[in-house]
């Protein structure tokens, strides 16, 4: 196997861009191109190649590293979770290739990206930007009537069930069966709205009499442990 150092200058701000090609519009193969004119093409990852993990084993010893997301808030979710699972802390930015972007336009990042958008300030700007701290959540899903039934989530913004839930659910199940159809950002959100009232329509019967929520604080936490 072959073994390789980078070196870096003093003021170096090294950057490891993921690209999901998939996401909103599809402007992921466009985008790479462009990124492609400023970076070496070994800092520019496409995340249907095995995901965020390859490249950032390769990266994780580079200091100063900053990782730049490109795709939706799924995306970023995808990067972040990464990074927890390989014990890394390394900031992420956001290029927003996404339909919504919520989690972009909470952060600062914007609604969308666009063609006009200068990818080169982007970069800079993501090069020079202090990182600061988010909040994620732990999510714990579990059955009452057994206890070895129990999934672990973690998100970022906001986390849905019932009605909304199901639209995303349907949008991402049609993407995936007809990625043809998705191309277009503002078509997507049409689609959205129309899955939204077909989905409106149907709606979640009884969803409150399966469903429990519980909220634990660490203030809570820490009085069941005393």
């Amino acid at each position: 196997m072959m073994k390789w150092k980078i070196k870096l200058g003093s003021d170096s701000a090294p950057l490891l861009i993921f690209i999901n090609k998939k996401s909103g519009g599809q402007q992921g193969e466009q985008l790479t191109r462009r990124i492609s004119d400023l970076l070496n093409p070994h800092q520019i990852m496409d995340l249907s190649n095995g995901g965020p993990k390859p490249g950032l084993e390769l990266f994780r010893q580079v200091k100063e590293l900053k990782v730049i997301a490109c795709g939706g808030d799924g995306t970023v979710s995808w990067v972040l979770d990464t990074l927890d699972s390989m014990k890394l802390n390394i900031p992420v930015g956001v290029i927003p290739l996404g339909t919504g972007n919520d989690l972009s336009r909470s952060l600062g990042w914007g609604p969308g990206y666009t063609k006009g958008d200068s990818i080169f300030n982007i970069l800079w700007t993501a090069s020079k930007a202090p990182p600061i701290k988010m909040d994620r959540w732990l999510l714990e899903i579990f059955n009452p009537s057994d206890i070895n039934d129990k999934k672990t989530k973690v998100f970022n913004n906001y986390f849905s069930i019932g009605v909304d839930a199901k639209i995303a659910l349907t949008f991402h199940e049609e993407r995936e069966a007809n990625p043809s159809k998705f191309k277009s950002r503002n078509m997507n959100k049409i689609k959205y709205a129309k899955y939204g009232a077909d989905t409106m329509l149907d709606g979640c019967p009884k969803l409150n009499k399966v469903i429990s929520c519980l909220l634990y604080t660490s203030d809570a936490a820490d009085e069941e442990d005393s």
